[in-house]
């Protein structure tokens, strides 16, 4: 059974050396994962319930512990989901996650679909209290992708 499995700890998960979440599950949890160009970390939600934000989390968390503190750590959340908004569950779990690594430069991009949404993760970004990753919310992927790839290792904005 499906539900079942949101209960297994992602180190559990088969991994096919693709970093994506398995489909069936990530369908299940409202969560995909890919790998972009420039490893460009991506995770693309489809709904923000407290079951999806708790599984990025965990996966995220994850990522950022065996990435290579030499190498900007380049992140794209897509946010663009009909009928998703972000709620204080996510918004707490996404400042505790900001706060790890401080050694590790990076940026961080992020694709609102709406004025609702950007506004919120906005304005939560400005509140952060790390100054070693850049962070931006933009309406386009495009011009995330490209955003992610010009910053190098540069300091907050």
């Amino acid at each position: 059974m499906l539900i079942a499995e949101l209960n297994v700890p992602l180190d559990l998960i088969p991994d096919d050396g693709t970093g994506e979440l398995p489909d069936a599950l990530a369908g299940a949890i409202g969560l995909t994962k890919a790998r972009l160009a420039e490893d460009i970390l991506c995770y693309r939600f489809s709904d923000s319930n407290r079951t999806t934000v708790d599984w990025w989390a965990r996966d995220l968390r994850r990522e950022l512990r065996k990435w290579p503190a030499d190498r900007p750590f380049r992140l794209l959340l897509d946010l663009r989901a009909e009928q998703l908004t972000v709620g204080l569950y996510a918004l707490r779990r996404a400042r505790e996650l900001s706060q790890l690594r401080p050694d590790m430069a990076g940026q961080t991009a992020v694709v609102a679909g709406n004025l609702l949404t950007a506004r919120i993760v906005g304005t939560a970004i400005r509140m952060l209290p790390n100054t070693y990753r850049q962070r931006i919310v933009l309406c386009c992927e495009t011009d995330a992708i490209d955003w992610l790839r010009r910053r190098g290792t540069m300091g907050s904005v």
